[in-house]
């Protein structure tokens, strides 16, 4: 789905998951994926919590519980059409299992696999590393998978340490792109809504920039619109109805 077509304005119908409340003002639900930040008439909330317009006791079974609730954008709450019990849609980064390497003749060796990789940033940018990641094809076995710009350096400079638990891809973005993507998002933190920004790793070893917010803004996908697919994931809380063309 084009970034673009996340965009929604007052009178489009949204869909939205998070924990749902009431209060003596009204009932609430509060999309926030880090954490409650304060209290209010009890309840523990976030700066994203916004109305649902028309919702009932009967829409809350058990508060704050995690529901799906569909209807009209309008005065920057939600007019309720529907709500469904419903998981936190951004439950956690991928797991990361089967290396993008080749496995070894006689499989990946079995080791400790909850090791620290521990380098710092000089260390990391002379060697050409982009991004590490742990990955664990057995329960009792961890792999380092590097992306890296310069694939014979991050050889020579790991190979000896990790030997035949060493995967190297090329990388497909450089550590300055990632960098200027992350300044950008964390430029725009309160004017975007956004609540929680950083890197993640796909199941080939690569890192992408990803960001959760409360929805996408037109400024947003103007600044956006020019970047490669694959380096930024969005990630909005509330976001249009879909239809069956961006299906």
């Amino acid at each position: 789905m084009d970034i673009g077509d996340l965009v929604f304005e007052e009178g489009d119908r949204v869909v939205a998951r998070g924990r749902v409340f009431s209060d003596s003002d009204g009932v609430w639900l509060d999309p926030s994926q880090v954490g409650s930040l304060r209290l209010t008439s009890g309840v523990a909330r976030s700066g994203l919590t916004f109305p649902l317009f028309g919702a009932t006791p009967d829409h809350i079974r058990q508060e704050p519980a995690w529901l799906e609730a569909t209807g009209q954008w309008r005065d920057d709450g939600l007019q309720v059409e529907n709500v469904v019990p419903g998981d936190n849609p951004f439950p956690g980064g991928a797991s990361l299992r089967l290396p993008p390497c080749p496995e070894p003749e006689g499989g990946w060796q079995r080791t400790d696999a909850n090791e620290i990789v521990d380098m710092d940033a000089e260390s990391q940018a002379r060697a050409g590393i982009v991004a590490m990641s742990l990955f664990h094809p057995y329960e009792d076995a961890s792999v380092l998978v590097v992306a890296s710009a310069d694939v014979a350096a991050t050889e020579q400079e790991l190979r000896p340490t990790w030997g035949p638990r060493l995967c190297v891809v090329k990388a497909k973005w450089s550590r300055s792109i990632l960098d200027d993507v992350r300044r950008e998002l964390l430029a725009h933190w309160s004017d975007w809504k956004i609540e929680v920004t950083g890197e993640e790793i796909d199941s080939a070893g690569q890192p992408f920039a990803s960001v959760g917010l409360l929805r996408v803004v037109p400024d947003m996908v103007a600044w956006a619109a020019p970047l490669p697919p694959g380096l930024l994931q969005v990630k909005p809380y509330i976001a249009p109805v879909p239809t069956a063309d961006s299906r």
